[in-house]
């Protein structure tokens, strides 16, 4: 799976990051085709994402790791420190906000909306029917602890029900959506293959004259990410 960008050589010396660092080591170790972004915003408006991840033909989830002892009690959340207990938001309302927004950057220059998984996994945190009860409510999945992480966004995948997978192609073009062109993988361009969730392919013709006898016509396939591919001209 390729993940971007590199996790930070510093951070992994941060006891506050030993969550972050261990859920992306198992992506970055994953054999599995894909995609993953770390310390996603993809919408200015909108909660930063720990990570946007897509599974080539199984998924796309966005994921929140906390790291640390969490618990709920009458909707309020609390954490577990060195220094004692805090007073935390609800990490579900940030997981939904944040993983929606990979889905509305989309849209934004796609046109089309894909179907993402909210996940909050937690990394410290033993099985809790109460934080199962309020993520059900909020329509996020709920991961406790950060064992066999790609195996079980696999399981959710699949007892979700995910109809439009991402293929290749739309990993490729939804990546490059939502960071704006910045982050595509080396050697590699975006691809021309239809998206299932809508239509997107549009013909755009551009007609030059040169002089009186001659007409080019230069027919170009406008992409789903809005590049065009001029084809020769026809004379």
């Amino acid at each position: 799976m390729i993940i971007q960008p590199a996790f930070p050589p510093h951070r992994r010396q941060d006891p506050r990051r030993r969550a972050e660092a261990i859920v992306y080591d198992q992506l970055a170790g994953s054999s599995l085709p894909g995609h993953a972004l770390y310390e996603l915003r993809p919408l200015p408006e909108a909660p930063e994402l720990d990570l946007a991840v897509w599974l080539q033909d199984r998924g796309r989830f966005g994921i929140q790791v906390k790291g640390g002892p969490y618990s709920v009690d009458k909707s309020v959340w609390t954490l577990e420190t060195v220094n004692g207990t805090e007073y935390v938001p609800c990490p579900l309302t940030q997981t939904w906000d944040a993983a929606i927004a990979v889905r509305d950057a989309v849209d934004r220059v796609l046109g089309f909306k894909v179907f993402i998984i909210p996940v909050l996994l937690l990394t410290d945190t033993p099985p809790d029917p109460s934080i199962e009860g309020w993520a059900a409510q909020r329509k996020v999945k709920v991961l406790f602890g950060a064992d066999n992480l790609v195996d079980r966004l696999l399981a959710l995948a699949d007892g979700t029900g995910v109809t439009y997978p991402p293929t290749a192609g739309h990993i490729l073009n939804e990546v490059d959506a939502v960071t704006g062109g910045l982050i595509v993988p080396a050697g590699v361009g975006p691809a021309p293959e239809p998206v299932e969730e809508a239509a997107q392919d549009l013909i755009a013709r551009q007609v030059v004259i040169h002089h009186v006898d001659t007409v080019n016509v230069y027919v170009s396939q406008a992409y789903s990410d809005g590049r065009d591919q001029p084809v020769l001209p026809v004379r």
